[in-house]
């Protein structure tokens, strides 16, 4: 381990040795080290037309983050939040000047992490070095909830010297993430799939135009829109297909499994029994699902989970119809004895199993699927499909 002093005002903990490496400078690591300690990330190179926004005196700022730590900060990613510790770097350009023309010979005080949840801490490690830690915000999407992705971004901001007089330009050698980072809850490594040198991580450059600045006048501006120079890191986290198949999906699969038993037994008898299974694993799934929206917020739309528990729903309703049907259809007949003529009692089990072999199969593998597909149409498929159980419901009547 090895420890850095934060101006004399503290020391750095014990670090992992490519934490060590990022410290003392990338450059002193062989070739081989530097393939097997330290994971770039791909860069995103946007179309931004530049020379509408800088002059030619803009200040070209090479910057760079390397990720050191993750975290899901209180109440999960779910939440829109999670934690980062990563070394931010600054230089002049290429040839690593620093910066000590701006703000007194601390650029950062220039800095604004745009997307941060209160203050972050920063502490100091030489010319151009900083260590960062604190919470940020993210927007969730969780339509595919729980076989969904999400983009953890940091936005690095310049908050008081427009695009005319400072610039960022990404450094891949200076960006990366340290591949000791575990998260907890999602997949085991960052790394990318597709290139196992690399992190699951990109970066780009961009702007961001605010109304009015700090000082019309000084910066000679005569309207109140100004445009500051932003960087973004985004790291891509995949939750682990095995956790959603295994606790969210397999438990209402298998309470689906004594509704599939009800249309396989005999039509007429054992009404009672099947209305109490039916009714159980209605029950059941609705106490497993309430259990799991409470671990999201509040979303305006429904999420993977919810349109699979949906279906479950329209298998036990369509149970319930059928046993509902039966029932007034040969009510007269049950109440004065008489026995049911065998055609009735055939025709009665073909059609049961045809809903358990052919509607039931349907719903799951082909209308949850494109319903999951075309997330758009939140209302539209459910009428439709709607439409089809009725004509379903009359067939069994």
């Amino acid at each position: 381990s090895s420890s850095g002093s934060n101006g004399g005002n503290g020391t750095l903990g014990s670090k992992h040795d490519d934490e060590e490496k990022v410290q003392l400078g990338i450059d002193i690591a062989s070739a081989s080290e530097r393939q097997n300690g330290i994971l770039h990330c791909r860069s995103d190179e946007e179309e931004v037309d530049w020379s509408k926004e800088v002059t030619d005196g803009a200040t070209e700022v090479t910057i760079g983050i390397y990720m050191l730590n993750l975290g899901t900060g209180e109440g999960g990613l779910e939440r829109g939040v999670f934690y980062a510790d990563f070394l931010l770097y600054l230089t002049r350009d290429a040839e690593g000047q620093t910066l000590k023309k701006w703000h007194k010979g601390d650029p950062t005080k220039e800095l604004s992490f745009s997307n941060a949840k209160g203050p972050v801490q920063m502490r100091t490690f030489g010319a151009g070095v900083h260590r960062v830690s604190g919470n940020f915000f993210f927007s969730p999407d969780l339509r595919w909830f729980p076989f969904d992705s999400q983009k953890l971004e940091v936005v690095v901001e310049q908050m008081r010297t427009p695009l005319s007089g400072w610039v960022f330009r990404g450094s891949e050698r200076l960006t990366g993430m340290s591949p000791s980072i575990r998260f907890p809850g999602w997949q085991g490594s960052l790394r990318d799939p597709s290139n196992h040198t690399l992190a699951n991580c990109r970066t780009r450059e961009g702007f961001k135009v605010y109304p009015g600045a700090p000082d019309m006048a000084k910066l000679g501006s005569g309207f109140g829109n100004v445009t500051f120079s932003r960087y973004t890191y985004e790291v891509r986290v995949d939750r682990p297909v095995w956790q959603g198949v295994l606790m969210r999906f397999l438990p209402p699969g298998v309470m689906l499994v004594p509704i599939l038993f009800v249309y396989l037994a005999e039509p007429l008898k054992g009404t009672l029994a099947k209305v109490s299974v039916c009714s159980g694993s209605l029950v059941t799934i609705i106490l497993f699902h309430s259990g799991v929206v409470t671990q999201l917020p509040p979303v305006g739309y429904l999420t993977l989970f919810d349109k699979y528990v949906f279906c479950f729903y329209l298998t036990v309703f369509l149970a319930l119809v059928s046993i509902a049907a039966g029932l007034l259809a040969f009510r007269e007949q049950e109440d004065v004895g008489h026995v049911y003529a065998p055609a009735v009692v055939d025709a009665l089990r073909y059609r049961q199993r045809v809903v358990a072999g052919v509607v039931t199969p349907v719903t799951f593998f082909a209308f949850l699927p494109a319903w999951a597909t075309f997330s758009s149409l939140q209302a539209l498929p459910v009428l439709a499909y709607a439409a089809v159980l009725v004509v379903v419901v009359s067939w069994l009547v």
